[in-house]
């Protein structure tokens, strides 16, 4: 009966190893379960790559809109400023033109007027911010102003009533 029962256990061994051996993977099975998971893992990878690319694109597209409105902006800033030193420089010769300078006159003083405007070019009020120190010529140069309207204004109103509604402006008799 030893000898039987010492089959027995070793059968049942023999069934317990075989049932072990069924649920534990081979090497086979091992490699393929490794390679399904390293390819979905580059597969995750892949994709994340891909939107990791497609968002720096969408963002190097945004930084070029960008810098095309800011180059436009530039562009239309450096217009509105060439127009607004060129309405300037019209304004100050018609001026210019007008000043009869006193006899005695001695140095380049220079006056500071402020000038306020209507749309037509109309002057509304001069007002004298900085005197020559040379009442003379501060008064032919006002008297100037007054004679030279309507001044030339632009025909933008948002342009005139931001820098040409008030404005100041100097004045010397040797420029």
């Amino acid at each position: 009966m030893d000898v039987e029962a010492l089959r027995r256990a070793k059968a049942l061994a023999l069934a317990e190893q075989l049932r072990e051996e069924a649920n534990t993977p081979t090497n086979e099975s091992l490699e393929r379960e490794r390679e399904a998971r390293r390819a979905a893992l580059d597969k995750r990878r892949a994709t994340r790559e891909r939107e990791l690319a497609r968002k720096l694109q969408e963002v190097a597209a945004a930084a070029e809109r960008d810098r095309a409105d800011e180059q436009s902006g530039d562009a239309a800033s450096a217009a509105a400023a060439a127009l607004i030193d060129d309405y300037r420089a019209r304004i100050g010769a018609k001026i210019r033109q007008r000043v009869v300078l006193p006899p005695d006159l001695r140095g380049n003083p220079e006056a500071t007027y402020e000038v306020s405007l209507l749309p037509s070019g109309e002057v509304v009020e001069v007002r004298l911010r900085k005197s020559s120190g040379i009442p003379t010529y501060d008064a032919a140069v006002e008297r100037a102003i007054l004679a030279a309207q309507p001044l030339p204004v632009p025909d933008d109103p948002e342009l005139f009533g931001t820098h040409f509604r008030h404005f100041l402006s100097n004045f010397r008799p040797k420029e």
